[in-house]
């Protein structure tokens, strides 16, 4: 406000401040039918618009009052933030950098302007800005939340042209200016075990998730418990996570003898089967009842034992399918032909369309290879089975919907001689039943299955088959279906 408001512009403000929007619209017009060019009435007028979400209404009055007040900060930071909102970036940047060098202790104007800078996609500028803001007030979230934005940007955009060891140390860095940074430590821990430097990677690796119910138990710290108590294993993972860590449940068995463990109420049955000394329960909100039980000591997420045991052993069979539905599966489309089962694509997100393989690349395969092709697919589009099809092999699709029936899967991958697939559960799947699997892997996978090798330690029955940077899929394809024509055709 001006040295010495008008009486008319003191009534306006205090409307404004009493939250009574429109008398204060109409007292800030009034006053500027007498006074156009009052620079506190602009301003006055400016945010009242404002705070009746009148966004573009407002910039043309806060424009006059920045200038009118060229010195004056707050009137250039006020026009910056407006012009974030109304998208105008390039314009926010010089009243926002003109705010900061009039008031060097304005954290808010620091804060815009990182944000301005963000947009702009300018994240080195961001970052030292934003930094500027926490530094006058460290506890203003909304300036960390921004900083930490252009650190997860920088981060995965260094993971996604595979520069690794890049994206750890800067993770490092991260975490030295925000120790508490859980999301960016996951982000180390997943980085850390692609390159496969487990130790390292293992102790970052904290995935208990939000919607955990919180439960009265001790985290255990992997040593014995006292005769006649249990141990609890919380699931909070993915379903191609609980096949991926199967084995734990029978490691933790080693030192607790008595273990209750979660799972996916979809996988209860095929897990009781496949390690029946566990106890096994649903993974359900609010937490199973079994969950109570007063033999119940100490618990520990799934995600966290590996830093406890080896989680991959002999990368042997984890998974026992039903005998019955098994056959039943090797009666209904095995015999004449070998099986081989096909998944891929994984949902619609656009890290899933990263990963994903288009029907069409899969030709070499269907037109080389003499075998009948089991859609192991979730939700298969039929545009996709019709390409599949006109390659002239034999396609059939089950009745198991994976979606729903996890047990009744694991049959029908189990009944199959070779799977083919994307990263996905099926890939988890047919590793953790001993499938012989080819995975075929974009450039830059899941940490799953780390930066390069054919191997893979969960499952010794699965061979990566990695997409160069800047290749298509077809060659790898044709490379893939030379391989198996020689094996399972011999």
């Amino acid at each position: 406000m001006p040295a010495a408001p008008s009486p008319r512009v003191v009534l306006a403000y205090r409307s404004l401040e009493a939250g009574r929007f429109a008398e204060a619209e109409n007292q800030f017009r009034q006053a500027l039918l007498l006074q156009p060019a009052d620079p506190a009435a602009l301003s006055g007028m400016g945010m009242t618009l404002l705070r009746q979400d009148k966004k573009p209404e407002a910039r043309p009055f806060l424009e006059r009052a920045a200038a009118a007040l060229p010195k004056d900060a707050g009137s250039a930071a006020n026009l910056g933030a407006l012009l974030i909102e109304l998208g105008d970036h390039a314009a926010a940047e010089g009243h926002l950098r003109r705010a900061t060098r009039l008031a060097p202790s304005l954290a808010a104007a620091w804060n815009n302007l990182g944000r301005v800078l963000m947009h702009l996609d300018r994240l080195d500028e961001a970052e030292t800005v934003l930094r500027k803001g926490l530094s006058l007030a460290p506890d203003y979230a909304q300036c960390r939340d921004n900083w930490r934005q252009t650190q997860d940007v920088r981060l995965h955009r260094l993971e996604e042209a595979g520069r690794y060891d890049e994206a750890v140390a800067e993770a490092s860095k991260a975490l030295t200016l925000d120790p508490h940074w859980q999301r960016i430590r996951y982000f180390r821990a997943c980085n850390l075990l692609r390159l496969r430097r487990f130790a390292e990677g293992w102790r970052d690796y904290q995935t208990t998730y939000d919607d955990v119910e919180t439960l009265p138990y001790p985290r255990w710290d992997g040593t014995s418990l006292p005769p006649g108590r249990s141990l609890l294993i919380r699931a909070e993972q993915g379903i191609g996570e609980q096949v991926m860590f199967a084995r734990l449940p029978l490691a933790a068995q080693t030192v607790c003898p008595q273990v209750v463990a979660e799972c996916d109420k979809r996988m209860v049955a095929l897990m009781k089967r496949s390690a029946p000394h566990v106890r096994w329960v649903p993974w359900t909100q609010p937490a199973d009842p079994a969950l109570r039980d007063p033999t119940i000591a100490a618990q520990i997420p799934l995600g966290q034992i590996p830093g406890l045991f080896d989680p991959f052993g002999d990368g042997g069979p984890v998974l026992v399918p039903d005998a019955a539905r098994l056959a039943h599966f090797k009666s209904r489309f095995g015999g004449d032909k070998p099986l081989v089962g096909l998944s891929w694509a994984s949902g619609r997100s656009p890290a899933a369309q990263r990963k994903a393989v288009p029907a069409a690349s899969l030709r070499p395969l269907l037109e080389r290879v003499d075998a009948r092709f089991v859609v192991l697919q979730y939700e298969p589009m039929a545009e996709d089975v019709a390409i599949l099809r006109s390659c002239g092999a034999e396609v059939v699709l089950s009745d198991i919907d994976p979606m729903v029936d996890l047990d009744g899967f694991a049959a029908l991958t189990a009944a199959c001689d070779h799977v083919v697939t994307i990263s996905n559960a099926a890939a988890h799947f047919a590793g953790a039943l001993g499938v012989e699997t080819s995975l075929l892997l974009s450039p830059y996978p899941l940490w799953h299955w780390f930066a390069q090798g054919d191997d893979c330690p969960w499952y010794a029955s699965v061979t990566a088959w990695r997409q160069q940077r800047g290749t298509n899929w077809e060659d790898l394809l044709d490379q893939l279906a030379a391989r198996l024509a020689d094996t399972l055709n011999p």
